[in-house]
C-alpha cells in the first residue's frame, strides 16, 4: 500500500522497466517523462493503482504501459507514443481508466486488450500506429467513449476471440485497411459512432463475428460500407450507410446479418448486394439513390426483405439473377430509373404484398 508523489520527473534508460507498481501500490505521477527504458515504460499488476496526469511515455523497447492482475490505474492527459511494441496492453484481468490521452506511432497496436482485460477509455485519440489502432481478443472487454481512431496502418479497431468491447460516440476513420473488423466469434457493441474514409470497408464481419451496431453512420469508405461474409452475423439498427465508393452493404459466403430501420443510399455502385449463399434479414429499411442497383441478389443469395422502400436508384430497384432467391414482403419499389424488379438467369424470388 505504498504511495509517493512524483512531479516533473524524467525516468529513462533503465535496464528493465521505467516504473513498476505492484501489491496495492498507489503513487501519484504528474508531468513526468518515461522513455527509452530497455523493457516497458510503466507496468502495473497485483491490484496496483496509481494516478498518472500529464505524462509522456515513449520510445521504450517493449510496451509503453502494461496493466495486469487487477491493476487499476488512472491515466489522464498522457501521451503514449513511439514504443517498440504496443502503446498500452491490458491483460490478465487488468483494468485502468484512460481519459484525454493520445496513443500514437507505436510499432504494433495502439491499445491491445486480451485475457479478460477491461479498461475504460474516454476522449482519447488512437492514431498512426503501425498495426491496428485498438485490438480486443481472448474474452477481453473494455469501454471506449468519445474517442477518435484514425490513420492506423492496418485496421482502426480489430475484435476477435470472443472479445466484447463497448464503443460509443467514437469516430473511426482514415485507417489504411478497414475501419472495424470483427471475426473469430468477436462480439462488441457500437452506439452512435461514425465510420468513414477508411481505405477498404467501413466494417467487416466474418468467422461468426456478431457485433451490435446502432445509430451509426458508415460513409465515404473506399470500398463498401459493410461487408459480412464467412458466417459472420451482426445486427444493425437505425444506421445510415451512404456515399461509399463501391457498395453500401455486401453479404456473401453464408453471411447472415440483421439490418433494421437503416437507410442505404447514394453509394457509387450497389445499395445492397447478397451473393454466394449469403442471407440476411432487412426490415423497415430504405434503399435509394444508389448509382447502379438498389438491391442485387445472385449465386444462391437468399435474404429476407420486409417493409422496405427501394426507390430512386439510378438503374434498377431490385435485380435477382444467377439462381438468386430472396423473399420480399410488404415492400414498396418505385421511381427507379429503369425497372422496379428484374429477374433473370434462374433467379427465383418470392414477392408478396408489395407495391
Amino acid at each position: 500500500q505504498a504511495q509517493g508523489s512524483f512531479e516533473g520527473c524524467e525516468v529513462y534508460e533503465n535496464t528493465r522497466h521505467g516504473i513498476i507498481i505492484t501489491g496495492s501500490g498507489n503513487p501519484s505521477v504528474t508531468n513526468t517523462k518515461v522513455h527509452s527504458n530497455k523493457m516497458s515504460g510503466i507496468g502495473m499488476g497485483e491490484q496496483a493503482q496509481g494516478s498518472f496526469e500529464g505524462c509522456e511515455v515513449y520510445e521504450n523497447t517493449l510496451l509503453g504501459i502494461f496493466i495486469k492482475g487487477s491493476g487499476n490505474p488512472s491515466v489522464t492527459n498522457t501521451n503514449v507514443h513511439s514504443n517498440k511494441m504496443s502503446g498500452i496492453w491490458v491483460f490478465e484481468q487488468g483494468q485502468g481508466s484512460f481519459e484525454g490521452c493520445e496513443v500514437y506511432e507505436n510499432k504494433v497496436q495502439g491499445i491491445f486488450i486480451t485475457g479478460s482485460g477491461n479498461p475504460s477509455v474516454t476522449n482519447t485519440k488512437v492514431h498512426s500506429n503501425k498495426e491496428s489502432g485498438i485490438g480486443v481478443g481472448e474474452q477481453a472487454q473494455g469501454s471506449f467513449e468519445g474517442c477518435e481512431v484514425y490513420g492506423n496502418e492496418q485496421l482502426g479497431i480489430f475484435i476477435n476471440g470472443s472479445g466484447n468491447p463497448s464503443v460509443t460516440n467514437t469516430n473511426v476513420h482514415s485507417n489504411k485497411m478497414c475501419g472495424i473488423g470483427v471475426g473469430e466469434q468477436g462480439q462488441s457493441s457500437f452506439e452512435g459512432c461514425e465510420v468513414y474514409e477508411n481505405t477498404r470497408q467501413g466494417i467487416v464481419i466474418k468467422g461468426s463475428g456478431n457485433p451490435s451496431v446502432t445509430n451509426t453512420k458508415l460513409h465515404s469508405n473506399k470500398d463498401s460500407g459493410i461487408r459480412v461474409s464467412e458466417q459472420g452475423q451482426g445486427s444493425f439498427e437505425g444506421c445510415e450507410v451512404y456515399e461509399n465508393t463501391r457498395h453500401g452493404i455486401i453479404v456473401t459466403d453464408s453471411g447472415n446479418p440483421s439490418v433494421t430501420n437503416t437507410k442505404v443510399h447514394s453509394n457509387k455502385m450497389l445499395g445492397i448486394g447478397v451473393y454466394e449463399q449469403g442471407q440476411g434479414s432487412f426490415e423497415g429499411c430504405e434503399v435509394y439513390e444508389n448509382k447502379v442497383l438498389g438491391i442485387f441478389i445472385k449465386g444462391s443469395g437468399n435474404p429476407s426483405v420486409t417493409s422496405t422502400k427501394v426507390h430512386s436508384n439510378k438503374r434498377v430497384g431490385i435485380r435477382v439473377s444467377v439462381q438468386g432467391q430472396g423473399s420480399f414482403e410488404g415492400c414498396e419499389v418505385y421511381e427507379n430509373t429503369l425497372q422496379g424488379i428484374i429477374i433473370t438467369g434462374s433467379g427465383n424470388p418470392s414477392v408478396t404484398n408489395t407495391k
